[in-house]
């Protein structure tokens, strides 16, 4: 299973999956947020 492709809410939080291993060593898919690099918090002065 790949999921590799990133996808942007309506919050602009970027969302992709990646595989993780746990201590068993079984591989399963997590879903990780982040923020997208074009998108800059700009001060509110």
């Amino acid at each position: 299973m790949k999921k590799v492709d990133t996808t942007t809410s309506r919050t602009g939080l970027a969302v992709r999956w990646v595989p993780v291993v746990d201590a068993r060593g079984r591989t399963r898919m997590e879903m990780r947020w982040t923020t997208p690099h074009r998108l800059h918090t700009s001060s509110a002065a």
